[in-house]
Protein backbone atom coordinates (compact mmCIF):
# COMPACT_ATOMS: atom_id res chain seq x y z
CA UNK A 1 0.00 0.00 0.00
CA UNK A 2 1.17 3.35 -1.06
CA UNK A 3 1.95 5.68 1.87
CA UNK A 4 0.18 8.84 2.09
CA UNK A 5 3.10 11.12 2.08
CA UNK A 6 4.33 9.46 -1.35
CA UNK A 7 0.55 9.82 -2.98
CA UNK A 8 1.27 13.33 -2.06
CA UNK A 9 4.40 14.25 -3.54
CA UNK A 10 3.42 11.73 -6.94
CA UNK A 11 0.47 14.40 -6.97
CA UNK A 12 2.08 17.42 -6.41
CA UNK A 13 4.90 16.28 -9.11
CA UNK A 14 2.33 15.59 -11.88
CA UNK A 15 0.21 18.60 -10.87
CA UNK A 16 3.24 21.00 -11.19
CA UNK A 17 4.59 19.24 -14.17
CA UNK A 18 1.03 19.39 -16.15
CA UNK A 19 0.65 23.57 -14.85
CA UNK A 20 4.28 24.64 -15.94
CA UNK A 21 3.98 22.65 -18.73
CA UNK A 22 1.06 24.17 -19.96
CA UNK A 23 2.22 27.62 -19.39
CA UNK A 24 5.80 26.70 -21.07
CA UNK A 25 3.66 26.03 -24.42
CA UNK A 26 1.80 28.34 -24.53
CA UNK A 27 3.23 32.34 -25.08
CA UNK A 28 4.01 33.69 -21.71
CA UNK A 29 5.97 36.28 -19.99
CA UNK A 30 9.23 35.50 -18.48
CA UNK A 31 9.38 33.07 -15.63
CA UNK A 32 10.97 34.58 -12.71
CA UNK A 33 13.11 31.46 -10.32
CA UNK A 34 11.71 32.71 -7.34
CA UNK A 35 7.43 33.11 -8.96
CA UNK A 36 7.97 29.42 -9.85
CA UNK A 37 9.15 28.07 -6.71
CA UNK A 38 6.55 29.88 -4.34
CA UNK A 39 4.11 28.57 -6.94
CA UNK A 40 5.36 25.08 -6.21
CA UNK A 41 5.39 25.22 -2.95
CA UNK A 42 1.46 26.52 -2.85
CA UNK A 43 0.60 24.06 -5.08
CA UNK A 44 2.20 21.26 -2.47
CA UNK A 45 0.36 23.09 0.51
CA UNK A 46 -3.20 23.05 -1.70
CA UNK A 47 -2.51 19.25 -2.70
CA UNK A 48 -2.02 18.46 1.48
CA UNK A 49 -4.64 20.33 2.47
CA UNK A 50 -7.16 18.43 0.11
CA UNK A 51 -5.47 14.98 1.04
CA UNK A 52 -6.30 15.88 4.78
CA UNK A 53 -9.89 16.90 3.68
CA UNK A 54 -10.21 14.06 2.00
CA UNK A 55 -9.03 11.72 5.63
CA UNK A 56 -11.16 14.30 7.90
CA UNK A 57 -14.11 12.92 9.50
CA UNK A 58 -16.00 15.48 10.85
CA UNK A 59 -17.52 16.86 7.47
CA UNK A 60 -17.55 20.74 8.40
CA UNK A 61 -14.22 20.26 9.36
CA UNK A 62 -13.88 18.54 5.80
CA UNK A 63 -15.22 21.09 4.16
CA UNK A 64 -12.58 23.82 6.15
CA UNK A 65 -10.26 22.11 4.64
CA UNK A 66 -11.26 21.81 1.35
CA UNK A 67 -11.90 25.57 1.09
CA UNK A 68 -8.40 26.32 2.29
CA UNK A 69 -7.00 24.06 -0.66
CA UNK A 70 -9.08 25.80 -2.83
CA UNK A 71 -7.61 28.93 -1.77
CA UNK A 72 -4.16 27.72 -1.73
CA UNK A 73 -4.59 26.38 -5.56
CA UNK A 74 -5.60 29.88 -6.86
CA UNK A 75 -2.76 31.26 -5.24
CA UNK A 76 -0.45 28.19 -6.84
CA UNK A 77 -2.03 29.10 -10.30
CA UNK A 78 -1.73 32.53 -9.93
CA UNK A 79 1.71 32.79 -11.17
CA UNK A 80 1.14 30.72 -14.52
CA UNK A 81 -2.60 32.78 -15.31
CA UNK A 82 -0.37 35.83 -14.95
CA UNK A 83 2.23 34.61 -17.14
CA UNK A 84 -0.48 33.96 -19.77
CA UNK A 85 -2.09 37.08 -19.57
CA UNK A 86 -1.51 39.41 -22.09
CA UNK A 87 0.34 37.17 -23.81
CA UNK A 88 -1.69 33.85 -24.53
CA UNK A 89 -4.46 35.39 -23.98
CA UNK A 90 -6.07 39.15 -24.65
CA UNK A 91 -3.12 40.26 -26.26
CA UNK A 92 -4.64 43.17 -27.91
CA UNK A 93 -5.27 44.99 -24.50
CA UNK A 94 -2.32 46.72 -23.56
CA UNK A 95 -4.20 46.75 -19.86
CA UNK A 96 -4.32 43.38 -19.76
CA UNK A 97 -2.11 42.73 -17.07
CA UNK A 98 -3.17 45.00 -15.17
CA UNK A 99 -6.59 43.81 -14.87
CA UNK A 100 -5.30 40.65 -14.04
CA UNK A 101 -3.48 41.86 -11.22
CA UNK A 102 -5.97 43.91 -9.56
CA UNK A 103 -8.50 41.13 -9.85
CA UNK A 104 -5.77 38.67 -8.53
CA UNK A 105 -5.38 40.72 -5.48
CA UNK A 106 -8.88 41.10 -5.11
CA UNK A 107 -10.04 37.43 -4.98
CA UNK A 108 -7.06 36.41 -2.60
CA UNK A 109 -7.85 38.72 -0.03
CA UNK A 110 -11.62 38.14 -0.23
CA UNK A 111 -11.02 34.34 -0.08
CA UNK A 112 -7.94 34.28 2.84
CA UNK A 113 -10.63 36.52 4.58
CA UNK A 114 -13.32 34.24 3.82
CA UNK A 115 -11.13 31.12 4.87
CA UNK A 116 -10.53 32.78 8.09
CA UNK A 117 -14.35 33.70 9.05
CA UNK A 118 -15.39 30.45 8.15
CA UNK A 119 -12.72 28.62 10.06
CA UNK A 120 -13.61 31.12 13.68
CA UNK A 121 -17.19 29.73 13.12
CA UNK A 122 -16.31 26.47 13.19
CA UNK A 123 -14.47 26.97 16.50
CA UNK A 124 -16.90 29.36 18.29
CA UNK A 125 -19.91 27.62 17.38
CA UNK A 126 -21.02 23.84 18.77
CA UNK A 127 -23.22 22.52 16.60
CA UNK A 128 -22.56 24.52 13.20
CA UNK A 129 -24.73 24.00 10.01
CA UNK A 130 -22.18 24.04 6.71
CA UNK A 131 -24.69 25.97 4.87
CA UNK A 132 -25.32 28.63 7.73
CA UNK A 133 -21.44 29.04 8.07
CA UNK A 134 -20.98 29.19 4.68
CA UNK A 135 -23.69 31.95 4.11
CA UNK A 136 -22.43 34.00 7.02
CA UNK A 137 -18.82 33.98 6.14
CA UNK A 138 -19.89 35.09 2.12
CA UNK A 139 -21.60 38.18 4.15
CA UNK A 140 -18.81 39.09 6.22
CA UNK A 141 -16.19 38.60 3.87
CA UNK A 142 -18.59 39.86 1.24
CA UNK A 143 -19.30 43.59 2.84
CA UNK A 144 -15.92 44.82 3.16
CA UNK A 145 -14.68 43.23 -0.26
CA UNK A 146 -17.74 45.42 -2.33
CA UNK A 147 -17.40 48.16 0.02
CA UNK A 148 -13.56 47.91 -0.99
CA UNK A 149 -13.79 45.98 -4.71
CA UNK A 150 -16.81 47.79 -6.32
CA UNK A 151 -14.89 50.30 -8.11
CA UNK A 152 -12.96 48.17 -9.72
CA UNK A 153 -15.88 46.23 -11.09
CA UNK A 154 -17.74 49.50 -12.35
CA UNK A 155 -14.38 50.51 -14.28
CA UNK A 156 -11.77 48.28 -14.76
CA UNK A 157 -9.58 51.27 -15.35
CA UNK A 158 -10.31 53.07 -12.04
CA UNK A 159 -7.10 53.18 -10.77
CA UNK A 160 -6.38 55.59 -13.51
CA UNK A 161 -9.34 57.92 -12.32
CA UNK A 162 -7.82 58.50 -8.59
CA UNK A 163 -6.98 62.01 -8.18
CA UNK A 164 -3.21 61.04 -7.39
CA UNK A 165 -2.79 58.76 -11.27
CA UNK A 166 -4.79 62.06 -12.89
CA UNK A 167 -2.11 64.65 -11.32
CA UNK A 168 0.80 61.93 -12.45
CA UNK A 169 -0.41 62.38 -15.76
CA UNK A 170 -0.99 65.79 -16.03
CA UNK A 171 2.49 66.10 -14.71
CA UNK A 172 4.12 64.08 -17.24
CA UNK A 173 2.53 65.09 -20.19
CA UNK A 174 4.15 68.83 -19.26
CA UNK A 175 7.40 66.82 -18.46
CA UNK A 176 7.27 65.46 -21.89
CA UNK A 177 6.13 69.04 -23.25
CA UNK A 178 9.34 70.72 -22.04
CA UNK A 179 11.37 68.13 -23.18
CA UNK A 180 10.27 67.86 -26.44
CA UNK A 181 11.24 71.92 -26.06
CA UNK A 182 14.43 71.22 -25.19
CA UNK A 183 13.93 72.36 -21.79
CA UNK A 184 14.47 69.00 -19.47
CA UNK A 185 12.96 68.21 -16.87
CA UNK A 186 11.04 71.41 -15.12
CA UNK A 187 11.19 71.52 -11.14
CA UNK A 188 8.65 70.83 -8.72
CA UNK A 189 8.31 75.13 -8.52
CA UNK A 190 8.00 75.46 -12.47
CA UNK A 191 5.60 71.99 -12.30
CA UNK A 192 3.31 73.40 -10.11
CA UNK A 193 3.22 76.54 -11.98
CA UNK A 194 2.99 75.51 -15.70
CA UNK A 195 0.43 72.36 -14.46
CA UNK A 196 -3.31 73.08 -14.43
CA UNK A 197 -4.04 70.49 -11.48
CA UNK A 198 -7.99 69.74 -10.90
CA UNK A 199 -8.48 70.03 -7.33
CA UNK A 200 -10.79 67.70 -5.51
CA UNK A 201 -12.58 70.78 -3.78
CA UNK A 202 -12.02 73.41 -6.73
CA UNK A 203 -9.24 75.79 -7.82
CA UNK A 204 -6.13 75.36 -5.76
CA UNK A 205 -3.32 77.48 -4.36
CA UNK A 206 0.21 77.64 -5.39
CA UNK A 207 0.98 75.89 -1.77
CA UNK A 208 -1.37 73.39 -2.73
CA UNK A 209 -0.08 72.47 -6.13
CA UNK A 210 2.87 72.38 -4.96
CA UNK A 211 2.42 69.75 -2.51
CA UNK A 212 0.99 67.63 -4.59
CA UNK A 213 3.51 68.19 -7.20
CA UNK A 214 6.39 67.04 -4.71
CA UNK A 215 4.14 63.99 -3.77
CA UNK A 216 4.11 62.67 -7.17
CA UNK A 217 7.45 64.11 -8.37
CA UNK A 218 9.21 60.71 -7.14
CA UNK A 219 6.63 58.48 -9.31
CA UNK A 220 8.17 59.81 -13.06
CA UNK A 221 11.31 57.91 -12.64
CA UNK A 222 11.81 54.91 -14.33
CA UNK A 223 9.01 52.77 -13.45
CA UNK A 224 8.02 54.04 -10.26
CA UNK A 225 4.80 55.19 -11.81
CA UNK A 226 3.81 51.78 -11.80
CA UNK A 227 3.35 51.90 -7.94
CA UNK A 228 1.57 55.22 -8.10
CA UNK A 229 -1.20 53.05 -10.19
CA UNK A 230 -1.17 50.29 -8.05
CA UNK A 231 -1.49 52.23 -4.67
CA UNK A 232 -5.28 51.89 -4.36
CA UNK A 233 -5.24 47.92 -4.90
CA UNK A 234 -2.49 47.97 -2.12
CA UNK A 235 -4.31 50.11 0.34
CA UNK A 236 -7.38 47.71 -0.56
CA UNK A 237 -5.15 44.84 0.36
CA UNK A 238 -4.20 46.45 3.94
CA UNK A 239 -7.64 47.08 4.87
CA UNK A 240 -9.05 43.49 4.17
CA UNK A 241 -5.61 41.88 6.10
CA UNK A 242 -6.27 44.00 9.20
CA UNK A 243 -10.15 42.97 9.23
CA UNK A 244 -8.80 38.95 9.02
CA UNK A 245 -6.36 39.93 11.68
CA UNK A 246 -8.85 40.87 13.60
CA UNK A 247 -11.04 38.12 13.27
CA UNK A 248 -8.58 35.68 14.10
CA UNK A 249 -7.66 38.05 17.19
CA UNK A 250 -11.46 37.79 18.41
CA UNK A 251 -11.44 34.13 17.77
CA UNK A 252 -8.66 33.29 19.88
CA UNK A 253 -9.93 35.93 22.45
CA UNK A 254 -13.36 34.14 22.03
CA UNK A 255 -11.78 30.71 22.72
CA UNK A 256 -9.83 31.44 25.40
CA UNK A 257 -12.75 33.16 27.27
CA UNK A 258 -14.92 30.03 26.81
CA UNK A 259 -12.76 27.22 27.08
CA UNK A 260 -15.08 24.12 26.11
CA UNK A 261 -13.59 21.27 24.35
CA UNK A 262 -12.58 21.90 20.74
CA UNK A 263 -10.61 21.04 17.96
CA UNK A 264 -6.85 22.04 19.00
CA UNK A 265 -5.78 20.82 15.80
CA UNK A 266 -8.15 23.33 13.89
CA UNK A 267 -7.22 26.01 15.98
CA UNK A 268 -3.41 25.91 15.37
CA UNK A 269 -4.26 25.77 11.81
CA UNK A 270 -6.09 28.91 12.05
CA UNK A 271 -3.52 30.48 14.16
CA UNK A 272 -0.85 29.84 11.70
CA UNK A 273 -2.95 32.44 9.51
CA UNK A 274 -2.00 35.24 11.93
CA UNK A 275 1.62 35.66 10.54
CA UNK A 276 0.27 35.69 7.28
CA UNK A 277 -2.25 38.37 7.57
CA UNK A 278 0.34 40.39 9.75
CA UNK A 279 2.97 40.25 6.60
CA UNK A 280 0.14 40.88 4.25
CA UNK A 281 -0.46 43.90 6.37
CA UNK A 282 3.07 45.01 6.47
CA UNK A 283 3.90 44.32 2.16
CA UNK A 284 0.69 46.21 1.51
CA UNK A 285 1.64 49.32 3.75
CA UNK A 286 5.19 49.02 2.32
CA UNK A 287 3.60 48.73 -1.17
CA UNK A 288 1.81 52.10 -0.44
CA UNK A 289 4.50 54.20 0.33
CA UNK A 290 6.89 53.24 -1.54
CA UNK A 291 7.98 55.81 -4.40
CA UNK A 292 11.28 53.36 -5.91
CA UNK A 293 10.12 50.15 -8.12
CA UNK A 294 13.78 49.27 -7.75
CA UNK A 295 13.29 48.92 -4.02
CA UNK A 296 9.68 47.58 -4.33
CA UNK A 297 10.75 44.38 -6.21
CA UNK A 298 13.54 43.59 -3.70
CA UNK A 299 11.02 44.29 -0.76
CA UNK A 300 8.63 41.81 -2.79
CA UNK A 301 11.49 38.89 -3.58
CA UNK A 302 11.93 39.04 0.84
CA UNK A 303 8.01 39.14 1.00
CA UNK A 304 7.49 36.65 -1.33
CA UNK A 305 9.93 34.05 0.73
CA UNK A 306 8.52 35.58 4.18
CA UNK A 307 4.99 34.51 3.39
CA UNK A 308 5.92 31.06 2.10
CA UNK A 309 7.71 30.41 5.68
CA UNK A 310 4.43 31.79 7.08
CA UNK A 311 2.58 29.21 4.82
CA UNK A 312 4.63 26.53 5.99
CA UNK A 313 3.39 26.96 9.09
CA UNK A 314 0.46 26.03 8.02
CA UNK A 315 1.73 23.20 6.13
CA UNK A 316 3.21 21.74 9.32
CA UNK A 317 0.06 21.82 11.22
CA UNK A 318 -1.39 20.10 8.31
CA UNK A 319 0.70 17.19 7.89
CA UNK A 320 1.12 16.19 12.10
Amino acid sequence: MIRTYVKIGLTWAVAAAVVYGITNALPHRDFKTLGVLAGAFDLLVAVCCFFVAAKEIGKSTRVLFSFIGIFFLFIALGWSVGALVGRAFLRDDPFAHVYWVQYEWAIYFFMLLFVIVFGALELVTRKPKILRRSFLSLLIAGIPFLFLYYPYFLNPKYQYTVPEVSDLLDVREAVSHSQKMGGGIPDIDRLANDVDLLGQDGPQTFEQKYQRVARIFPYLEGKNYILLIYKPTYLNALYMSMIGLAVLLAMLGYCYRNDWPKSAYLEKVLIAFVPVCVLECVHAYSFSILTDFQVFQEIFNVGTILTRISYAFVLFFLVL
